[in-house]
């Protein structure tokens, strides 16, 4: 009765949510809990398990979404291998092998058959007591350490099925190339059994169906929307099955590739999932490489438009890939502006984790060699400070925030990620950027930076307007070692920034960002 009635409130208050404060999302993997803990040498038994939600509570988190397994399954279960099974394991592809020293398989049989502990169950009640709604997520795809002849995330079913891989007309030869195929029925049919056995055993507010990892479902050229469409209604069906028996609602969430685009070209028709209403919340969202800053969060809101399906824009840790340089502070309340200012109904955070071994003025588990402390979002000590604001427009957009140019890191096959930056200009030529900033109001400090290796005198306008040169700076953290030209920008009403530079020689453009403060 209890947890009914807390299952209660938290349907209640999924409608609830007003433009003062909208559903933040927290995606917390299937490794993070056992590595965390495992590093900084906290004993991993039901008072961490719950104290790992508690310290929730209280922030603008209203969502967490449990990963519960890609290919390796979290618990025991008939349908796939757990980490449990790969503890006992002693041949894996025709290797011997011995998972009894792996940190998550030792921490699965600890967990399950010494201590009879069931993590999931323990997180979703714990969330519940503290008006957090659970989810479950599953990982549709993942592919890690695939090329590997043996690992602890490969299934024996990997192994023993080439032919349902996606790339069977060559060798394989890229990291996406040993995803499986979901033209292959029994590929369908295996998730879908896993969703509902999981359904079926646990209390939950819904299922995230996480395509990102990885979008590589078809063979090229054959990537099917009706196939993917017909899975998402089967997956309905089975949400519709439990909340039957649980007598509430079971949701249905959706990652999907960032570009509307992009994601339907990849068989993922999510306006069409929209009409169906064969999902409640969509999360478009980079896959891992660069948190996106032009999430066309406008353009998803018009196709979603009165589908009452939620829209929760994701973000990630990262914004370069050639260094360990996390999003800062900044960086991420920016791209909280963008998202709210364009129509956005929550926010999803991806690969934002705890840290058990925090202390003051330490990073702790995400120290970086490369970035100091205070610069990185992901931090525990810096998001204890921005989570309980997170899910507040007014003052997100009131706090200090950064545009930073990024790009989108997941394409078409055959478009390729292009990335704007670095780029050379000669003397006169002309160069445009985008950043999508959000709203900024009059009273606003606004300075533009850019990134230039070269001394030569450049014409710099913001949406048309001409900015003053004010002088340089270094750019902390470094994502450019190029010293920064910083610009005084005019207040401008529109919701992006269209930068506009002309060199009078030649320069090479590294970086681009826009302060508000």
């Amino acid at each position: 009765m209890k947890k009914r009635f807390a299952f209660l409130l938290a349907v209640l208050a999924w409608t609830a949510f007003s433009a003062d404060r909208k559903p933040v999302f927290v995606n917390y993997d299937d490794t993070h809990f056992v590595h965390s803990r495992t590093k900084a040498g906290v004993a991993m038994d039901e008072a961490e398990m719950r104290r790992m939600v508690r310290q929730y509570k209280g922030t603008d988190v209203s969502d967490l979404v449990f990963c519960i397994g890609g290919r390796i399954a979290d618990v025991p279960n008939p349908v796939k291998e757990s980490w449990v099974d790969k503890y006992h394991q002693t041949n894996e592809n025709g290797y011997a092998v011995n998972y009894t020293r792996d940190i998550y398989a030792r921490a699965a049989h600890e967990q399950c058959e010494v201590r009879h502990l069931d993590k999931i169950s323990t997180w979703l009640d714990e969330s519940r007591t503290c008006g957090i709604r659970p989810w479950l997520s599953f990982r549709m795809n993942d592919c890690h350490a695939n090329a590997m002849p043996t690992n602890i995330l490969h299934p024996e079913f990997f192994h023993r099925h080439p032919e349902l891989r996606r790339i069977r007309h060559r060798a394989p030869l890229q990291y996406f190339d040993r995803c499986f195929d979901y033209a292959q029925a029994e590929i369908r049919d295996r998730e879908r059994a896993f969703i509902a056995e999981m359904l079926a055993r646990y209390d939950v507010h819904g299922v995230e169906i996480d395509w990102m990892r990885e979008p590589f479902c078809f063979a090229p050229g054959q990537e099917s929307c009706a196939t993917m469409t017909a899975f998402m209604r089967a997956v309905r069906e089975r949400a519709d099955a439990a909340a039957k028996r649980l007598g509430h609602p079971v949701k249905v969430m959706a990652r999907v590739p960032a570009d509307p685009e992009t994601a339907l070209r990849y068989g993922f028709d999510a306006a069409t999932w929209a009409d169906e209403k064969l999902v409640d919340v969509l999360v478009p969202c980079p896959r891992w490489e660069t948190t996106d800053n032009e999430i066309a969060t406008d353009l998803w809101k018009r196709l979603l438009r009165g589908t009452g399906v939620l829209l929760a824009p994701g973000v990630e840790i990262r914004m370069v890939r050639e260094r360990p340089f996390y999003a800062t502070v900044e960086q991420l309340v920016g791209a909280a502006a963008w998202h709210y200012s364009a129509g956005a109904d929550g926010f999803y955070l991806f690969n934002y984790f705890d840290d058990p071994g925090w202390k003051e003025g330490d990073a702790g588990y995400w120290k970086s060699f490369r970035q100091p402390v205070e610069t990185a979002a992901v931090a525990w000590c810096n998001q204890l400070k921005w989570l309980p604001f997170i899910g507040q427009p007014e003052k997100v957009l009131a706090a200090p925030r950064d545009h930073m140019l990024t790009y989108r890191d997941i394409t078409p096959l055959w478009g390729g990620v292009a990335r704007p930056l670095p780029v050379k200009l000669g003397a006169g030529w002309i160069r445009h950027f985008r950043l999508a900033t959000g709203r900024v109001t009059p009273d606003r400090k606004l300075t533009l930076r850019l990134g230039v290796k070269g001394d030569a005198k450049m014409q710099v306008f913001v949406n048309s307007r001409p900015c003053t040169s004010v002088g340089t700076e270094t750019c902390v953290p470094a994502f450019t070692s190029a010293p920064l030209k910083t610009y005084a920008v005019p207040y401008f009403p529109e919701d992006a920034a269209v930068v506009e530079v002309i060199p009078g020689d030649d320069v090479e453009i590294t970086y681009v960002d826009l302060q508000v403060r």
